[in-house]
């Protein structure tokens, strides 16, 4: 059974839960995008709309994450309310609600939480299996315990993932066709951590440094050190005839613990290497944004300075000009600009 078909028949609902989820969704994005209008007006001839996510202010950015989680549920929920009336069997659901997921993608995108989607649809597909054992119609022992023990494992992975889901950072472009759903408060998940965080996912300062990550010898002063970005999660490391390469993973501050993935220290560390003279300029200076920018850049300075050694600042402030980098960031020659 095809799934648009099932969609055009209930035409003017689908369109009304559209609508909703594109007005939803704004709401929770507006500042988000205002962040990036901003950084685009100032440094877009420099920096692709992908690289300007550190430009978005802290609440900004956990507000519009809420709506991605929200809209995503929106959408599949309505979705597959109406494919769940029209379809009876439980095996042909399973197929519509993998394609009900693809859709709310393309829907979405880049608004579309991958986590959110996957556990509505492992939802419906267990209530489509309790459906048909309720009606006394047994499913093959065979497709029904494949379905259950997909359904398990990954709920548990995803209460654990489910407080990471608010705070990521990786907003991409809030700027493409956005869509969000009512607001339902989520209970708070303890999660196992090998090491204090805070509330960016970066490791406590007290917590020790990743052992061997910093054998390298120690620079003499920052401008002895050169960083190349080899793709997007491994980096060389050259210092005064010395050269490693690391992944983010081992240089403390620079893995977002929640996740595993790169941290907004690691972003704001590629930001300075796409400009020429590594100078962040003044122009990209404005209220809440630039507060929130400047923090990170302090961060990434504090996760540097415990990684090489040094005490002084790799990023100091120039007035008039902006924060410079005093080593040298190079981005891979295949990096958009």
């Amino acid at each position: 059974m095809d799934l648009s078909e099932i969609l055009a028949g209930q035409n003017a609902r689908v369109q009304v839960l559209e609508a909703d989820a594109q007005r939803v969704l704004l709401e929770h994005a507006t500042e988000a995008m205002k962040n990036l209008d901003s950084a685009k007006r100032q440094v877009g001839n420099r920096l692709p709309v992908r690289a300007m996510g550190v430009f978005v202010g802290e609440e900004a950015a956990v507000r519009y994450d809420k709506g991605k989680l929200e809209t995503t549920r929106l959408l599949f929920d309505g979705y597959s309310e109406i494919v769940f009336a029209a379809v009876q069997d439980a095996e042909i659901l399973k197929g519509l609600f993998d394609a009900i997921k693809e859709l709310v993608e393309v829907k979405l995108s880049p608004a579309f939480d991958v986590y959110e989607a996957e556990r509505c649809r492992l939802t419906w597909v267990k209530k489509a299996w309790a459906r048909e054992e309720g009606r006394n119609q047994q499913p093959t022992p065979d497709a029904r315990d494949q379905a259950l023990r997909e359904v398990h494992p990954l709920r548990q992975a995803w209460d654990a993932l489910r407080s990471v889901i608010s705070r990521n950072r990786s907003l991409g472009s809030p700027g493409g066709q956005v869509g969000v759903a009512p607001t339902t408060k989520q209970p708070d998940v303890a999660q196992p951590r090998t090491a204090p965080v805070d509330a960016e996912g970066q490791v406590s300062a007290d917590t020790p440094a990743n052992p061997g990550a910093s054998a390298q010898s120690k620079p003499s002063e920052w401008e002895d050190v050169e960083l190349v970005f080899v793709g997007d999660h491994d980096v060389e490391i050259r210092t005064e005839g010395d050269v490693r390469t690391l992944n983010y993973k081992q240089i403390d501050g620079f893995e977002d613990r929640r996740t595993g993935k790169p941290s907004q220290l690691w972003a704001m560390l590629r930001v300075f290497g796409r400009f020429p003279d590594g100078t962040l300029p003044d122009a990209a200076r404005d209220g809440a944004e630039w507060t929130a920018i400047r923090k990170k850049i302090e961060r990434t300075s504090k996760v540097l300075k415990k990684h090489f050694g040094l005490t002084s600042d790799p990023f100091p402030y120039v007035p008039g000009n902006g924060y410079r980098a005093r080593l040298k960031i190079t981005l891979p020659s295949s990096d958009p600009l």
